[in-house]
């Protein structure tokens, strides 16, 4: 695994404008990479001073092999603190996928995904694809480096039946 802390982050896209050492809007196929980490987006403003990257339409970040997909991301990238609204995901190490309302990065390990699923079937082409099981959550604590999630007010369904709600699982 990389490590941003100290690297420079590299931008591209079709229209760059920039301030030096203040910010730096990029329009059009926008690109943030640093270390392990790659942000795509429609649209990307970057703010030097913090250190902080708005991105939005089409946003895709993976970091390490983890991918979230949604329409708006803001993070502080050397502390990879922010948030993403309204995100798919996908975990490289568990193949475990879902979406949610929101989730907040809190640090590089840790996130907190907000009115999600998480499930680890493989999904199918097409619209009316659904996982044998999927598990939906009023909050889903994750850490990547335990390869741990904690789910808070939580409901199992398998087959889409759903089974006893759960208040808590790890």
């Amino acid at each position: 695994e990389a490590d941003r802390e100290g690297q420079h982050s590299f931008l591209s896209g079709d229209q760059l404008t920039a301030r030096p050492d203040l910010e730096t809007m990029v329009d059009g196929n926008a690109g943030l990479r640093r270390g392990d980490m790659v942000i795509r987006a429609d649209r990307l403003e970057y703010t030097d001073p913090e250190d902080r990257v708005r991105a939005t339409g089409n946003v895709r970040i993976n970091r390490a092999g983890n991918v979230y997909e949604g329409p708006r991301l803001e993070l502080t990238v050397e502390s990879l603190e922010g948030f993403f609204l309204q995100p798919r995901y996908q975990f490289l190490k568990t193949e475990g996928h879902g979406e949610d309302a929101r989730v907040d990065f809190l640090d590089e390990d840790h996130a907190l995904i907000q009115d999600g699923t998480y499930t680890t079937c493989r999904r199918n082409p097409g619209p009316s694809w659904m996982p044998a099981w999927i598990l939906r959550a009023a909050s889903l604590r994750v850490d990547t480096a335990a390869n741990v999630g904690c789910a808070e007010h939580a409901l199992l369904s398998f087959k889409g039946v759903p089974l006893l709600p759960i208040p808590a699982m790890s």
